[in-house]
């Protein structure tokens, strides 16, 4: 049978048909909008292929990577960061280094990004050179074990994860990186290629990472996962693709940009979720990504101000966290504005990241510290 109804230019449109000669029987809605449908239409019970509803993301909170689009830079504000022998936060949560006698590089968060983004994290290597054995250049975030508890490595099924992202890079080849879990006092590391087809050219690359039969044994707070680009590390990092024992950053042969000198790597859209395929990259409010990174490093500004009946007459105040914080942080108070102050101390400082203030008075009078830079870091 078919159903027709006359839509506003006075004609009718099918819009149900059953093209099965046998009986079937559809209730349409009642007078309280209830519609019953007895009938042998399917039922779902699983979208295992889904990747996008309507071209957006599926559930709030798939990915565990935090400010995989690059927005949140509480630290530089775009300013390019050197990271020569050091390792450096260029944005929240990613750590970039370039370890080895002579190396250098600089990181900057930048405009440049595919469609759909408004940034990415520029990686900029220095002078090229060849590797040392022990020569570290990546870019790298840990993940909280609280935030990967439901991969499940180590159990009867554990759970396969995608990794995907953005690239584009200067110089064009196969690169290579690692999913890595923490393992007691070592680590346990996937380690995948990928190829930078075309030379500055932004392309969407997807890595499928099998679940680990070894569980994670980490505190709830500490490194669980950790997720790392390499830029080209010395031997010493070399492995085989795949899951296998130790610290493995890269496999033989993959393209490292520290040779080329001004060689420029940019990532964005970094996501790793529990799901067999990418799905749309998560899109989370700004506010919401800052809380997330504010929860390892936080930036704010304290002011105190008393008078003072006589020198080294003291004054507190107690300071909260914007966020509670991942473990007891180091709090760094700057300078700011001081008038009649003999010192300033931090006490206290509690595992969510409040601490208490004091200020002393050189002598009698008014006695202050004001507008001063506060900064609280507890990263993994």
């Amino acid at each position: 049978f078919k159903i027709n109804m006359r839509n506003v230019l006075n004609t009718f449109t099918s819009f149900l048909t059953n093209s099965n000669t046998a009986a079937r029987t559809y209730t349409l809605p009642d007078k309280d909008g209830i519609v019953s449908m007895l009938s042998d239409l399917p039922l779902i019970t699983s979208l295992t292929s889904l990747t996008s509803i309507n071209g957006g993301q599926i559930a709030g909170m798939r990915n565990v990577i935090l400010n995989g689009d690059m927005r949140i830079d509480q630290r530089n504000t775009g300013a390019a960061l050197a990271v020569n022998n050091t390792g450096r936060f260029g944005v929240d949560r990613w750590l970039s280094t370039a370890v080895g006698t002579g190396a250098s590089a600089t990181v900057q968060r930048v405009g440049d990004a595919p469609d759909g983004f408004g940034y990415s994290l520029s990686y900029t290597n220095g002078t090229g050179r060849a590797l040392a054995s022990t020569d570290e250049y990546y870019i790298y975030q840990p993940v909280e074990f609280d935030n990967v508890r439901h991969f499940a490595y180590g159990s009867s099924a554990p759970k396969t994860v995608t990794l995907s992202f953005y690239v584009k890079s200067s110089v064009a080849g196969v690169y290579s990186g690692f999913v890595r879990s923490s393992v007691g006092a070592g680590y346990r590391s996937y380690v995948y290629e990928y190829t930078v087809n075309v030379a500055n050219t932004w392309e969407l690359k997807k890595i499928v990472v099998p679940g680990d039969s070894v569980a994670i044994s980490a505190a709830s707070n500490a490194t669980g996962i950790g997720v790392l680009f390499d830029m080209g590390s010395g031997s010493t990092t070399v492995g085989v693709l795949g899951w296998q024992s130790g610290n493995v950053y890269r496999t033989s042969g993959s393209v490292n940009i520290s040779a080329t000198t001004g060689a420029v790597f940019k990532v964005t859209g970094v996501q790793l979720e529990l799901s067999t395929t990418a799905t749309t990259f998560e899109q989370r409010s700004y506010g919401l990504e800052l809380a997330l990174c504010q929860r390892y490093y936080q930036t704010g500004s304290l002011s105190m101000r008393f008078y003072a009946t006589g020198g080294g007459q003291l004054h507190d105040a107690n300071y909260a966290p914007i966020v509670t914080m991942r473990a007891t942080p180091t709090v760094v108070v700057e300078t700011g504005a001081v008038g009649n102050l003999s010192a300033f101390f931090v006490q206290g400082i509690t595992s969510a990241g409040a601490f208490r203030g004091s200020v002393a008075a050189a002598g009698v009078g008014d006695t202050y510290k004001l507008e001063a830079a506060v900064t609280r870091a507890s990263e993994l």
